[in-house]
């Protein structure tokens, strides 16, 4: 019997990738994200187009929590 996994079925992707999103963007917005990799690169890192995306989520993410968020009622 063997305890080394057969691997994932074929049709069925490894967990790891379930973490991943992919989105197509156009031309200009592609050349906005590269204009903003530098900026938003951690001192000392490669700027690249997924920090960029990243940095665009989360202050987009925080920018539409607190527009949508609901006012907490008072005691």
């Amino acid at each position: 019997m063997s305890t080394v996994s057969a691997g994932p079925r074929r049709g069925q992707r490894p967990a790891a990738s379930m973490n991943h999103v992919s989105a197509r963007l156009d031309a200009a917005t592609i050349a906005r994200l590269d204009a903003l990799a530098p900026l938003v690169a951690p001192p000392g890192t490669k700027p690249s187009r997924s920090v960029a995306v990243r940095a665009c989520i989360f202050t987009g993410l925080d920018a539409l929590e607190s527009l949508y968020a609901k006012p907490k009622e008072a005691p």
